[in-house]
């Protein structure tokens, strides 16, 4: 084969290699096809790719699934997309979302986005009378997941394993006598903005509350699927096993969902819970998922402005931004 082609051929092959439908090509007839083609009668190009398939497509190399974040939405049209692409760019292997009666076109995207991506999952719970939307599907997620962890977050919460570079690396040093992993908020402020008419959340609002303010006691849990029983918005129970915060050292839980420590050393979650004051009366006046058929919640500016916190400017969040810009432009093209 000619030199300059030989080039061509190589440099496709390195970009069908980097995609996640390459890794599940050994199993069909086009690999096998390939495989056969290596008995000294085909040309190079064919047993170049055979060969580099065999060597990155072989049993076991890709490593099996090990989290899935979950969460309820309503009404999240406007920020659905980047939450997933998030996830999707910090290692999730299984995003699932519960859609609660919205009336935007949180469903539209979300099944798009669902349709293309295989590891994204929409869930239709509409509110039941005396129920909770949220607790229940959060036990009902317990029956459809498949992974070792499970952690629930707001569409407003994303989680920043800055230390580890990712989800598997930072579930990956987690002893097995340790059931569940309490990640603390840290929460983001308005930084002063008043309009709405920005692109991205995370890449907006890089200022929050000092790290020793009180909010940040708040936390969401990692839990071993085997293992968990009773999930809580903050907090899911175990039926055994040691609870640890994120430095993997135990704490105590003096409210469900709030603990006695504040550790943000290797990950923490993004709290964007103000945004602008417009989108946050917004949020509130949507009710709380918590409760079927919750009225407005508390809107009023001086509940903003407790929550509006802006002291300290934190980026690490800028570490994911060229894996979230690539996942975000797959999901929207």
């Amino acid at each position: 084969m000619e030199p300059t082609k030989q080039r061509e051929h190589d440099r496709w092959l390195d970009r069908l290699l980097e995609t996640r439908l390459a890794r599940r090509i050994q199993d069909t007839p086009l690999y096998r096809t390939l495989s056969a083609a290596g008995d000294g009668r085909a040309t190079a190009w064919p047993r170049s790719v055979r060969d580099c398939l065999a060597t990155i497509l072989k049993p076991g190399k890709r490593p099996p699934d090990l989290s899935t974040v979950a969460a309820i939405a309503k009404n999240e049209g406007r920020y659905i997309t980047e939450w997933i692409a998030h996830n999707l760019a910090v290692g999730f292997d299984r995003i699932l979302v519960f859609s609660n009666d919205s009336t935007d076109d949180t469903d539209r995207i979300v099944a798009r986005i669902a349709r293309r991506e295989p590891r994204v999952s929409l869930v239709p719970w509409p509110s039941v009378p005396n129920s909770s939307p949220q607790i229940t599907a959060y036990r009902h997620a317990l029956g459809l997941v498949r992974t070792p962890w499970i952690i629930f977050l707001d569409i407003d919460e994303f989680l920043l394993p800055f230390a580890d570079g990712s989800v598997q690396a930072f579930l990956g040093r987690v002893p097995d006598d340790i059931a569940s992993v309490h990640v603390n908020w840290r929460n983001f402020g308005s930084g002063g903005r008043t309009s709405p008419d920005y692109a991205f959340v995370t890449k907006t609002f890089v200022r929050g509350a000092e790290l020793n303010w009180s909010g940040h006691s708040h936390f969401k849990t990692f839990a071993r699927t085997h293992l968990a029983v009773d999930p809580h918005i903050h907090d899911i129970a175990t039926s055994e096993g040691r609870k640890v915060l994120s430095d993997l050292e135990e704490f105590e839980m003096y409210v469900r969902g709030y603990g006695n420590r504040i550790v943000h050393d290797t990950i923490q979650i993004n709290h964007y819970q103000c945004k602008t004051y417009e989108e946050f009366a917004q949020r509130m006046k949507r009710g709380d998922a918590n409760f079927a058929g919750s009225g407005p919640r508390d809107h009023s500016r001086e509940r903003f402005a407790i929550l509006d916190r802006n002291e300290v400017e934190d980026l690490k969040i800028r570490m994911f931004e060229a894996a979230f810009d690539a996942q975000y432009a797959r999901l929207t093209r």
